[in-house]
């Protein structure tokens, strides 16, 4: 993973759940046994503030807080790669 890889040590990667119930959410991540920390949208407030309006989303996002690229889906391990390089350099 890219957490485990030295170059990307600095990365932080979580989910978020939102647009849906959060007892589907909390179901959905125990079935599945995500390997990061996740949270809930309890208001809406972070769908709404990173224009979430379709799942999945995968947002990546600088330690400024800026939306560095967004990709619908899940991006494959090269993409991530990618991304993951421009975001650290974005910094």
């Amino acid at each position: 993973t890219l957490t485990s890889t030295s170059s990307y040590s600095n990365i932080f990667v979580m989910g978020i759940g939102v647009l849906d119930r959060k007892p589907n959410f909390m179901d959905y991540v125990r079935l599945e046994r995500f390997p990061v920390p996740v949270g809930y949208d309890e208001d809406g407030s972070i769908a709404k503030n990173y224009r979430v309006n379709t799942l999945p989303l995968t947002i990546f996002i600088d330690r400024n807080g800026m939306i560095v690229e967004r990709v619908i889906g899940t991006p494959g391990e090269q993409r991530l790669k990618e991304i993951s390089r421009k975001v650290v350099n974005s910094e």
